[in-house]
């Protein structure tokens, strides 16, 4: 059987990486408390009609018990994660990502 789930919290301390002048920009953080690799990201506004393309690099991962941060604009986001065979391991249809940013911490057991 094959259970994610993914618990979501504010980020009063995150870290964005695009320029700090920008207006309407806060931080997801993707914390991985799993054994499992999340190898495809996507994200995408609500609304957009699809779920984005692929967030991490070519080569990138987010490897077990590490995390990555990514900028991007306020909004409501539909967020999924997949493992190195593309078989989905969390899905959320309505992540608001406001002010200072969400984290999401990901845990994963099969």
């Amino acid at each position: 059987m094959l259970i994610g789930t993914g618990c979501i919290r504010n980020t009063p301390n995150a870290i964005l990486q695009l320029d700090r002048g920008e207006e309407n920009v806060a931080s997801l953080v993707i914390r991985n408390f799993s054994a499992v690799a999340l190898c495809y990201v996507h994200f995408a506004p609500v609304g957009a009609g699809s779920r984005g393309p692929d967030r991490l690099g070519v080569s990138e991962v987010v490897m077990p018990y590490s995390a990555r941060d990514f900028a991007l604009r306020e909004g409501t986001y539909l967020l999924e994660f997949e493992d190195c065979s593309h078989r989905l391991l969390f899905s959320r249809d309505s992540l608001e990502v406001r002010g200072s940013g969400v984290e999401v911490l990901f845990h994963h057991e099969e």
